[in-house]
């Protein structure tokens, strides 16, 4: 078969074998019909579609991960965003591990698709008029995909009716019995174990840790807004009980991407860009 540009850097890789994450272990559990345990239970949505499959759910990653790329150029351009900022904006999220890399690394979870709905979803917010009705229901499905998306959704538009993404979690919570971990990760500690509160603590003592990954994204501290100090502090609060650090933080980074694009001139775009997806420091996104 004649090969093109489609098989050599797709199909072939949907077929590859996928590593998998300890997260990655759950969702497969979950998948096969178990429930599992807390926040994992809650995110039935993608492990329904792709079941146990790694080839859908190395296409759900990757289609997801790459839609990230144009819908935060469209977010920039409803922000009044120059073109060479969209497009060096669009650009940066592949320079961020935590949410570009590490998804495409490990592709059983459910990151990228809900991170790509909390996207839509804000550029459906953006638009406003019936457009809104749109920002609600995306809401819900992304809450049936992972609770992340209408938090950080709350963080980006800073209204309290993006709370309405969490009427499925907060469902099965109510009405679905929490299950167990899979035996192959049992010995890992939960959101609420000890080891992860230590590893939270260890995080704050290393700034370094904190601040780097984001490369020249840092830039954005010298444009505060409320929208990104929400987002910034959704994004940092977990760490004190997370053992996770920046696949965690860096789901502030639309608000992050907006502060910075939107206030640079154009000629510093590209450097800002190159300091972003050349970072050394990114680290491997975990």
């Amino acid at each position: 078969m004649k090969e093109t540009l489609f098989s050599t850097y797709f199909l072939d890789r949907w077929r590859q074998p996928a590593e998998i994450s300890p997260d990655g272990v759950r969702y497969l559990y979950l998948a096969e019909g178990n429930r599992t345990v807390f926040p994992f239970q809650h995110r039935w949505l993608i492990p329904k579609i792709c079941k146990t499959e790694i080839f859908r759910w190395r296409v759900v990653t990757d289609i997801c991960s790459l839609l990230l790329i144009p819908l935060i150029g469209v977010i920039l351009f409803l922000h009044e965003a120059s073109l060479v900022a969209c497009i060096s904006g669009a650009l940066s999220i592949t320079g961020l591990a935590g949410i570009f890399t590490f998804n495409r690394k490990y592709p059983i979870l459910v990151d990228a698709p809900a991170f790509m709905l909390l996207l839509l979803s804000y550029i459906f917010f953006l638009l406003g008029g019936y457009w809104y009705w749109g920002f609600l229901g995306l809401s819900i499905l992304s809450g049936c995909i992972k609770e992340s998306g209408p938090l950080y959704l709350i963080g980006l538009t800073l209204d309290p009716f993006a709370a309405v993404g969490f009427l499925s979690p907060l469902l099965i919570k109510i009405f679905i019995k929490e299950g167990e971990n899979p035996d192959s990760v049992k010995h890992l500690p939960g959101i609420d174990g000890s080891l992860s509160y230590v590893a939270g603590m260890r995080t704050w003592r290393n700034p370094k840790q904190l601040l780097l990954p984001w490369g020249g994204l840092v830039s954005a501290a010298l444009f505060p807004s409320t929208q990104l100090l929400v987002s910034l502090f959704l994004g940092y609060a977990p760490m004190i009980k997370v053992t996770d650090t920046v696949r965690i933080f860096q789901w502030a980074s639309p608000a992050v991407i907006i502060a910075v694009f939107t206030n640079i001139p154009d000629y510093a775009c590209l450097p800002l860009l190159l300091t972003t997806i050349f970072n050394p420091y990114r680290s491997n996104g975990g």
